[in-house]
């Protein structure tokens, strides 16, 4: 069992957009890792790495906070895309290809695509 000491407690951290020290609350917990996990954490503490468990756990909840979010702009993408479809806002795809071309002509250099056989 790996504990994380994030103590209930306020500290300050700054905060690379406004580059000020701001006021941050930490909740103390308790998680439980498998032996491999718990051993690679330890190891990148020993090396340095991180100066500690909760550093490592913290750099972990951002990206995976940050994956949640992009999953998220991508659900609603879809469900905006599903949307127009139902809505009857949609082009024929030889339409949108020649727009496509249209606009990128001379931006980026061609890729041959092979036509499927038949």
């Amino acid at each position: 069992m790996v504990l994380v000491d994030c103590g209930s407690i306020q500290s300050f951290l700054s905060t690379p957009k406004r580059g000020r020290m701001e006021p941050q609350n930490f909740e103390k917990l308790s998680i439980t890792l498998p032996a491999e996990m718990a051993k690679a954490v330890r190891e990148k503490v020993i090396s340095g790495g991180y100066g500690s468990v909760s550093e490592i756990i913290r750099e972990a909840m951002r990206g995976w906070l940050e994956r949640e979010r992009r999953l998220a702009n991508l659900d609603a993408a879809i469900a905006k895309g599903l949307a127009d479809v139902d809505a009857g806002r949609v082009q024929a795809l030889e339409e949108v290809r020649r727009e496509l071309t249209e606009r990128f002509a001379g931006k980026a250099p061609r890729m041959s695509v092979k036509s499927p056989k038949k």
